[in-house]
């Protein structure tokens, strides 16, 4: 297990498809309770999937606690940011 698998609170990820996460997943070796991911019940809704999975989030959430956010999109698109949660 690696040491940044543990580290953060929550990671979201905003990728087009399934079978991108576990292969995210697997390869960080992070525990899939500590992932989010909402494209089952949303399908892919591109800008607003990490709105959407943070506001899912929130009640899981608590004041100090670190969160990654990254996204990938069509082509070579992609971001990602490392947050504390505020409240």
């Amino acid at each position: 297990m690696t040491p940044f698998s543990n580290s953060f609170f929550f990671r979201i990820f905003a990728l087009c498809e399934s079978s991108s996460f576990d292969a995210v997943g697997q390869r960080m070796e992070i525990d899939s309770s500590r992932v989010m991911i909402n494209i089952e019940r949303f399908g892919n809704t591109t800008a607003a999937t990490i709105p959407l999975l943070l506001w899912e989030a929130e009640s899981k959430l608590k004041k100090g606690d670190d969160i990654i956010l990254a996204a990938f999109g069509a082509g070579f698109t992609w971001g990602a940011m490392w947050l504390k949660w505020a409240y």
